[in-house]
C-alpha cells in the first residue's frame, strides 16, 4: 500500500505579529493627539476671532464719539512740522565737531512756543563746555547761547563737567 501523501492547500493559522499591532496603536495614538490638537486649535480661533470682533466694536469711530479738529491744532501742528529741525541740529553737531570728542549732548528739548531750546550735555573739562558755548554763539540758527549750570562730577576718575544750556532759537532766512 502506498503511503498516504497529506496535502493541505487551506489557509493556515498564522499568528500576528507583535510588532505590527504596536505600530498599529501607536499610529492611532499619534492620529488622536493630531486631531484633538487641530480642534483645541479652532476653539482658540474662534476665541480670538471673538476677541477681535469686541474690540473692533470697542474701538472702532463712531458718529456721536467723533471729535472735531479745531483749527487752532490744525495750524499748532502744521507749525510744529514745518519746524526747521535740521538747522538746529547741524549747528549743534557743528559746533560739536571741533571738540574732538571732549562734549557730548544728552538732551536736546526745543520749546517752540517761546522760541527756547535747553541743551544739556557733558564735556571732559570746563574748558571745553565754555568752548562749546562760544561756537554756539557763531551758529544761526541759535542766539545768545548762555551755560545755565554746570557741575563736576568728583566721584568720578575723569571728572566731567556736566552742563546745560539755554539759547533763544530761530530759523534761519
Amino acid at each position: 500500500m502506498p503511503a498516504r501523501i497529506d496535502l493541505d492547500f487551506g489557509p493556515g493559522v498564522r499568528r500576528t505579529p507583535v510588532l505590527g499591532v504596536l505600530l498599529l496603536l501607536a499610529g492611532i495614538g499619534v492620529a488622536y493627539a493630531t486631531f484633538s490638537d487641530y480642534r483645541d486649535s479652532l476653539v482658540e480661533s474662534e476665541l480670538l476671532d471673538m476677541n477681535l470682533a469686541r474690540y473692533q466694536d470697542r474701538w472702532s469711530p463712531s458718529e456721536k464719539g467723533r471729535e472735531t479738529v479745531k483749527p487752532a491744532a490744525v495750524a499748532a501742528a502744521k507749525a510744529r512740522l514745518n519746524t526747521p529741525w535740521s538747522d538746529l541740529f547741524n549747528d549743534l553737531e557743528a559746533a560739536g565737531s571741533d571738540t574732538g570728542g571732549d562734549v557730548a549732548l544728552l538732551e536736546i528739548a526745543p520749546d517752540l512756543e517761546k522760541g527756547r531750546v535747553r541743551i544739556s550735555g557733558e564735556a571732559r573739562t570746563l574748558v571745553a563746555a565754555l568752548d562749546y558755548v562760544s561756537r554756539l554763539q557763531k551758529a544761526g540758527s541759535v542766539v545768545d547761547p548762555l551755560l545755565e549750570r554746570h557741575e563736576m562730577r568728583t566721584a568720578e576718575r575723569e571728572r566731567p563737567v556736566e552742563f546745560e544750556i539755554s539759547a533763544t532759537w530761530r530759523a534761519r532766512q
